[in-house]
This record gives C-alpha cells, structure tokens and sequence, in this order.
C-alpha cells in the first residue's frame, strides 16, 4: 500500500471523503428532527 503510485493521495482522499459521509448523515439527521420530517400529517 505505501509502494503504490499516488497511494497517499488515495488514502486521503478516502479519509476525507469518510469523514464528509459522516458529517453529512449527522446533520442530515439534525435537519429531519428539527424539521420534523419524520412525522405524518
């Protein structure tokens, strides 16, 4: 993994993408119990 070509660019890429994927689905989930979008009409 450290002798593949542009392998660090790769991993951080990866890391950060994760790490946005995570903050999206938290407040995403903020955004629904605030709005209430979980409940009927």
């Amino acid at each position: 993994m450290t002798e593949a070509n542009f392998g660090w660019l790769i991993r951080s890429v990866h890391r950060w993408s994760a790490s946005m994927m995570v903050l999206m689905m938290i407040l995403h989930v903020f955004r629904v119990y605030l709005t209430s979008g979980f409940k009927t009409s």
